[in-house]
């Protein structure tokens, strides 16, 4: 249910949530490898969400690596990969 209600507020206002998103990330994507399969995708979902939420279009392409990287450690070094591949031109507020 959390996990709902942290996805829905991502989809409603998703400037509340990045400025707690480093906050979150973390628990979200833990919970990715939960071994319950209900959790485990409720998890994805609201990383996939809440990854919406950096506020940097730049990263958009992005973010579906940042997803699969913490659903396994596996594909931590595609993501770095592709991070480091980032050329950031948008002004962050």
């Amino acid at each position: 249910a959390t996990l709902q209600i942290i996805e829905a507020v991502a989809t409603k206002s998703p400037k509340s949530i990045g400025h707690v998103l480093v906050t979150l990330a973390m628990p979200v994507a833990e919970l990715t490898c939960d071994i319950k399969k209900e959790v485990k995708e409720a998890a994805i979902s609201t990383m996939t969400a809440i990854c919406n939420c950096t506020g940097n279009r730049d990263l958009e392409p992005f973010l579906p690596f940042v997803v699969k990287a913490a659903q396994s450690i596996d594909s931590t070094h595609e993501c770095v990969e592709k991070l480091a591949g980032c050329i950031f031109v948008q002004n962050v507020e």
